[in-house]
């Protein structure tokens, strides 16, 4: 994919899925969790759509963070139980409590591509990264091209920083 990161769709565990998700794993204590750190919401972006892909993506990150996701639990831990692995899986009310949530959104409307970072205190807080218009301007527009790589290099960089910053802070 275009970040460099897996994006997964994950059921939550009212049933509802945002459009694509990216998470990380975080150790702490050693115990191991799995962390939000990209929602994705894709959306048409013309007239008759219900909603903006930028606020659906602030009501997953806000659904995902409050919600116990039992699949992505399930999943590590087959996978660690595969590797003969000791480790206990820590619910996302762990880090909740551990952090503000930092999480990456990404809105995808019609042919614009909005990333926001977001965080959870007292209230959810949003800051737009940048938006990018990602339609064909002409065949031989290699500007426009650099452009929008550039942009979605910076977002791998961020989510590359973010999982860092867990790794460095709750070792």
């Amino acid at each position: 994919n275009a970040v460099g990161h897996v994006i997964s769709t994950v059921i939550n565990h009212d049933r509802t899925t945002p459009d694509g998700r990216m998470t990380l794993t975080v150790n702490w204590e050693q115990k191991v969790g799995a962390v939000p750190a990209m929602i994705n919401e894709e959306k048409r972006g013309s007239a008759d759509s219900k909603g903006d892909a930028t606020s659906q993506a602030v009501f997953s990150m806000v659904r995902v963070w409050m919600t116990e996701d039992v699949s992505a639990i399930s999943f590590f831990s087959f996978r660690h139980a595969r590797l003969g692995s000791t480790f206990f899986y820590l619910q996302l009310a762990t880090f909740r409590n551990l952090t503000c949530c930092p999480t990456f959104l990404v809105g995808f409307s019609g042919c614009h591509l909005v990333v926001s970072a977001a965080v959870i205190t007292d209230k959810v807080i949003v800051e737009r990264l940048g938006m990018i218009w990602v339609g064909h301007s002409s065949t031989h527009d290699e500007e426009h091209t650099r452009n929008v790589s550039r942009f979605i290099y910076g977002l791998s960089l961020g989510i590359s920083d973010l999982r860092d910053w867990y790794r460095d802070n709750l070792a």
